[in-house]
């Protein structure tokens, strides 16, 4: 029973987040857009060519599309406000194309940066409290409720990783052209910018857990529950009108068959 409830419940959040309505809104668009952007990123970061002889020419072009891809994510809330065509389907994909971005980047410095544990701790942190957050989702929505839209500590998270991760990813080839002189002012500087990024994540994400506890004990629900803590279904008025013409036919036939008894035991007498 436990396990119907919940699922029914989630699968009614998830059908209020997820509808064919929203997603060819033009903000939506922009973040199916972004999300092309982070590929186009990862692979001309890894991949190395050169343009007019310059051989630093793939992160001048990786570094573009996620400056373009970052712009998208400045723009497509700017027309949801301005146009009013925010959604709830917004509300999902923005955060997650964000989180797409960040760890994709992320991932692309390991592969340059194998040889420092504060990037690849910095990666872990990233994705253990995107793991947890989705579970919280999961969990809430099992419970007919959500975290809503994005909050304060959560833009300012992405903000201040955006900049951490703009500055490793242009910085860094120039930093390692710096020579074994500099070697260890460069390794503390990457490492202070991931210590940094680690401490950001990290307090989000205690402020997403704590949000989460609160909402579960307090917060409203994102779907009408009945005293059981069942969904009640919003049913269209077309669906309640073929339900009461179903009724009503169910009841004609039920009094036919109950006047043939009675006509068929009058016969018998």
């Amino acid at each position: 029973m436990a396990k119907s409830k919940g699922l029914t419940n989630f699968t009614a959040v998830f059908r209020k987040y997820f509808n064919k309505k929203d997603a060819l809104l033009v903000p939506n668009i922009l973040c199916y857009l972004r999300l092309i952007l982070v590929v186009a990123f990862f692979v001309t970061y890894l991949i190395n060519f050169s343009i007019a002889g310059n051989e630093m020419a793939h992160y001048y072009v990786s570094f573009a599309f996620m400056i373009v891809a970052a712009y998208t994510d400045f723009l497509d809330g700017f027309i949801a406000r301005k146009f009013n065509q925010t959604s709830n389907l917004g509300k999902i994909l923005d955060p997650l194309s964000d989180i797409f971005l960040q760890g994709m980047a992320l991932i692309a410095l390991c592969t340059r940066l194998y040889d420092y544990v504060a990037v690849w701790a910095l990666l872990i942190v990233l994705l253990v409290k995107e793991v947890c957050q989705a579970l919280y989702l999961i969990f809430l929505a099992s419970h007919g409720k959500s975290l809503g839209q994005a909050h304060w500590f959560g833009k300012a998270a992405s903000f201040i990783t955006y900049l951490i991760l703009a500055f490793l990813l242009v910085g860094t080839p120039f930093l390692l052209m710096l020579g074994e002189d500099y070697a260890d002012t460069v390794r503390l500087t990457i490492n202070i910018c991931c210590y940094i990024g680690i401490a950001v994540l990290a307090f989000a994400w205690g402020c997403y857990t704590l949000m989460t506890i609160q909402i579960y004990k307090e917060g409203p629900t994102e779907v009408p529950l009945d005293e059981n803590g069942l969904v009640i279904e919003n049913k269209t008025e077309e669906e309640k009108n073929s339900e009461e013409t179903t009724s009503v036919e169910e009841e004609h036939i039920d009094e036919s068959s109950q006047q043939h008894e009675d006509d068929g035991q009058e016969n018998t007498r």
